[in-house]
């Protein structure tokens, strides 16, 4: 595959045709008509990309659905107010989810290799590791201080296949990430920790609140190869970020892909931490 076919000017052309498709989809629909073209610059694209890159073949297959459903839903769309009960807001609605959808794909596509921390914090919008470790410390002191309680959330990716490429999982990160960034409250916290891990700092709420934005998140995932376990904990005055992280990792592992897929983290002593980290001594 040429390096014009995948550099990200070339993805940026795509994604304006989109959307200069999606404007045609608007003339049709005032014009009455039955129906619009295909966008044939991503058919194109699509055809040949997949062609020369195997490696990346469920990408493909993944962004091909998308695209078919985006013509399905703007075909829909069109034809809403010929069609007896059917709804013009709620077809334009799938429309431009499914418009959106695309898009984020497209925006992800260079993303075939592994990425170190700064790639996945730019690309993800979310905030680091050492942001986390900040911020806890705070949280801490205004818990400490004045009585308020506050959620760690650990966000972890579980394959349901070991054997999964890279193109997938990378999908599923930035799925994962914009999932979390819509379930928060405009005064909380997400950072990412790898790959396939998030914290949250959920401020003023406590357990049940964290177990109410998981659930919250998993309505929203629909991850094809990967499901998002959740450990949620009222850290208090005394509690070290890493040590309580390093709890809430050990009780995820417990977790299995089926319900309960989220756990509350009991805090342990001293004694009982030795015990789990030396127990295979």
């Amino acid at each position: 595959m040429s390096d014009y076919k995948t550099s990200p000017d070339h993805v940026a052309l795509i994604i304006k045709k989109l959307l200069d498709w999606y404007t045609l989809v608007f003339q049709a629909y005032l014009a009455g008509e039955d129906s619009v073209k295909p966008p044939y610059i991503l058919l194109d694209w699509l055809q040949n990309s997949s062609a020369s890159s195997s490696d990346q073949q469920n990408y493909y297959d993944d962004l091909i659905v998308s695209v078919e459903a985006v013509i399905a839903h703007a075909n829909a769309f069109i034809q809403a107010p010929k069609e007896e009960g059917s709804s013009t807001p709620e077809m334009l609605d799938k429309l431009n989810k499914s418009l959106e959808r695309i898009c984020d794909q497209l925006i992800q596509r260079d993303h075939s290799g592994d990425l170190d921390e700064e790639s996945l914090i730019i690309r993800s919008g979310l905030n680091a590791h050492s942001q986390l470790v900040k911020d806890f410390d705070v949280e801490l002191e205004r818990r400490s201080r004045h009585g308020s309680s506050f959620v760690l959330g650990l966000v972890t990716l579980k394959s349901f296949d070991e054997n999964v490429v890279q193109g997938r999982s990378t999908q599923d990160f930035f799925a994962t990430s914009a999932a979390i960034k819509k379930c928060m409250r405009v005064f909380d916290e997400a950072y990412v920790l790898s790959d396939t891990e998030f914290a949250v700092m959920l401020k003023e709420t406590d357990n049940d609140g964290g177990i109410r934005f998981y659930k919250r998140l998993e309505e929203i995932l629909d991850m094809a190869s990967s499901k998002a376990l959740f450990c949620a904990s009222e850290p208090v005055p005394g509690d070290n970020i890493e040590g309580l992280l390093k709890q809430m990792r050990h009780e995820v592992e417990k977790l299995e892909l089926d319900d309960p897929s989220s756990v509350i983290h009991q805090e342990i002593s001293p004694l009982e931490i030795f015990l789990q980290e030396n127990k295979d001594a």
